[in-house]
């Protein structure tokens, strides 16, 4: 038997949980709203094995909920480019970009500029996002990190509580990847 307790006030709030949903929600949208102003066409000029955006949501990262949002979406260790906006609850709001070997190479130039604004990550696993956030190791500048087969580089972003404005700020920084994507 477990020595824990419900915590009854936390389960019977309805308020709590229309408020979780609302805030997804207008996350999704605010997604949605930013996918559209990329089509497969525009993303296959800028990277030609682009597959186009994809919008997921999820409640288990780190035992939090999540939503990202794709643009590109090549992961091939060799090829890959992806733009990854990623609303972790309880964490932030944050960009990151994906480049596979062979990319980081031919795109060294456009990967100092961006470092510029942005930080390495060192961690060997993309996705240990938990790790690439916290960890002190993290630096601006264009180092080599471990990972064999992919560079990857994050920044936080200030969300506004106004959703144009957040919105705004996103389109922006998505923008300024693309033009220095070359």
């Amino acid at each position: 038997m477990s020595d824990k307790n419900f915590d009854l006030d936390l389960i019977l709030d309805p308020v709590l949980y229309h408020r979780i949903k609302e805030q997804t929600d207008l996350n999704l949208e605010l997604f949605q709203q930013l996918a559209g102003e990329f089509s497969q066409e525009e993303l296959s000029i800028i990277h030609t094995p682009s597959k186009g955006t994809k919008i997921t949501n999820g409640y288990r990262l780190d035992n939090c909920p999540y939503q990202v949002l794709d643009l590109i979406r090549d992961f091939d260790p060799e090829t890959a480019f992806n733009i990854r906006i990623l609303n972790w609850w309880g964490n932030g709001l944050f960009v990151f970009v994906l480049y596979g070997k062979d990319t980081s190479i031919r795109m060294g130039d456009s990967i100092q500029r961006l470092s510029k604004h942005y930080f390495v990550s060192d961690q060997i696993s993309i996705w240990d996002y938990k790790k690439i956030i916290s960890n002190s190791l993290c630096k601006k500048n264009t180092d080599n990190n471990p990972t064999s087969d992919f560079y990857q580089i994050f920044k936080r972003i200030q969300p506004d509580v106004d959703f144009y404005k957040t919105y705004s700020i996103l389109k922006k920084e998505i923008t300024f990847i693309f033009d220095n994507h070359y």
